[in-house]
């Protein structure tokens, strides 16, 4: 089967500007993702200073021990609070990431998807009657490979929603655990 030069030439060059298009919309979503956990850090930080000068005063002020006792208990508490609000707020950046990156990929594997077949296409027009065996080859790879990737990008949606659950999970135990404690930190 022969291709047409020009033809093979504009297939290249459509085909690297998909790959750069897709590689900048990747890079500033990272970037983007990136800024967002650095502000999600500062504004934590500021919180955590203001915070932690909240408390000391608090204890610094505590008349008795049992006083001191439910103080560092509330404490104890608002920190844990804290940090489950942070690791929710992480993984909502990071999940929201990944659902670009994974939109931005399938949306580019389906326009390769229809930019390969149109190729073999044109080509089929061009080409011998005796090439149709490896026209139809072509094809039949094409198809093949986008089910694959179809059946790739299906599995890493169902492990990022099995994720997501297990860090909702885990917050609930870890929230229902740090009440168990503050409850008997205050009872003592």
């Amino acid at each position: 089967m022969m291709f047409n030069n020009e033809l093979f030439s504009t297939a290249v060059k459509t085909n690297l500007e998909s790959q750069l298009a897709m590689f900048k919309t990747l890079t500033d979503a990272a970037f983007a993702s990136v800024e967002e956990l650095i502000d999600l850090n500062i504004d934590t930080a500021k919180a955590s200073l203001a915070e932690a000068t909240v408390s000391a005063r608090q204890l610094m002020s505590a008349k008795d021990p049992q006083e001191c006792v439910s103080c560092t208990s509330a404490q104890l508490q608002g920190n844990i609070e804290n940090t489950l609000a942070f690791t929710r707020q992480m993984a909502n950046i990071v999940f929201k990431a990944q659902g670009k990156f994974s939109n931005e990929v399938e949306t580019q594997v389906a326009e390769a998807h229809r930019k390969a077949s149109d190729l073999v296409d044109n080509a089929a027009k061009n080409a011998p009657a005796s090439s149709q065996g490896a026209i139809v080859l072509m094809k039949s790879a094409i198809d093949h490979a986008n089910t694959g990737y179809g059946q790739f990008s299906k599995a890493a949606r169902q492990v990022a929603g099995m994720l997501d659950g297990q860090m909702v999970a885990a917050a609930s135990q870890i929230s229902q655990t740090a009440e168990k404690i503050s409850g008997r930190a205050a009872r003592k």
